[in-house]
């Protein structure tokens, strides 16, 4: 499922224009705001790249975790850049984090064996300095919404 022919800029509009309506819906105010139907379950991955990829393999990693995102178990898919903000908690060994919303554990267990998602972790191994590291939670009854 990865494709090298797919440019990354054409990934980052998809990707966009299916978390731009999203966006207009977060409420904001400091109420609770009520989940829907059944808590999700996150997960979180973190990966640390090697120093020496050029700017063009950074680019076809990005490409391939986007892809990520067309895997009908996933129904939420954030990825994100280090950004240095001073705080001196921050955790300068991964480089890059993916969010990822799923309806329970059933839901992961099936991505986890999914033909596009093995694909994509062979597709990035060679790029990456360490294992990713993972952390699994659920959201609980409701979340706080932000100012």
């Amino acid at each position: 499922m990865l494709c090298l022919s797919c440019s990354y800029t054409a990934k980052l509009m998809k990707f966009f224009s299916l978390l731009l309506p999203a966006c207009f819906a977060i409420s904001c105010t400091s109420e609770p705001a009520e989940v829907s139907e059944a808590p999700y379950l996150m997960h979180d991955v973190y990966l640390d790249l090697r120093d020496s990829l050029s700017p063009e393999e950074r680019e076809y990693i990005l490409g391939g975790l986007a892809e990520l995102s067309e895997i009908p178990e996933v129904l939420e898919l954030t990825i994100g850049t280090r950004l240095p903000t001073g705080d001196s908690r921050l955790d300068s060994t991964f480089d890059l984090a993916l969010h990822m919303a799923f309806a329970d554990v059933d839901a992961l267990l099936a991505y986890q064996i999914n033909e596009d998602h093995l694909a994509v972790k062979k597709a990035i191994a060679p790029y990456l300095a360490g294992a990713p590291r993972v952390f699994d939670y659920r959201i609980q009854d409701y979340q706080l919404a932000v100012n």
